[in-house]
């Protein structure tokens, strides 16, 4: 079993601890290995989730943007569906747990865009009702 996290494609970051099956249960399908320069991480995707219309994942993008998207982004790509972060490969090419300061510059990367979301929504409603500014 490794141990990682799960990027929800809501936003929401859930442990991960499984094996090849629970990869492809966690992204809802054939997995693929995205592109990414970290050594020690590998993210795994649902290979067919933009055909399958899956949702898009803005904090799974930020990750993969945090740690070398390979220029994927800048051309274009985006990610779809739930990612599942593991540790980088070893030697005989199997998965490793995610280490623990990559979990919690993960949960940060997190919490810095639940935070952006909310400060966005709370402008738009404000733009929306000019006078909640003279209430607050």
């Amino acid at each position: 079993m490794t141990r990682g996290l799960v990027i929800l494609s809501d936003g929401e970051l859930q442990p991960f601890n499984g094996a090849y099956q629970d990869i492809h249960n966690a992204v809802g399908g054939y997995i693929e290995a995205i592109p990414i320069e970290h050594p020690d991480i590998t993210v795994y995707v649902c290979e067919d989730g933009k055909a399958l219309r899956y949702r898009r994942n803005m904090l799974g993008e930020l990750v993969w943007d945090h740690y070398g998207a390979m220029g994927c982004l800048e051309d274009g790509d985006w990610l779809a569906g739930n990612l599942v972060v593991l540790g980088g490969v070893d030697a005989e090419g199997e998965d490793t747990d995610l280490k623990p300061e990559h979990v919690a510059r993960i949960e940060m990367i997190g919490l810095a865009f639940h935070k952006a979301i909310v400060a966005i929504v709370a402008e738009v409603g404000r733009r929306e009702r000019p006078d909640a500014q003279e209430e607050g």
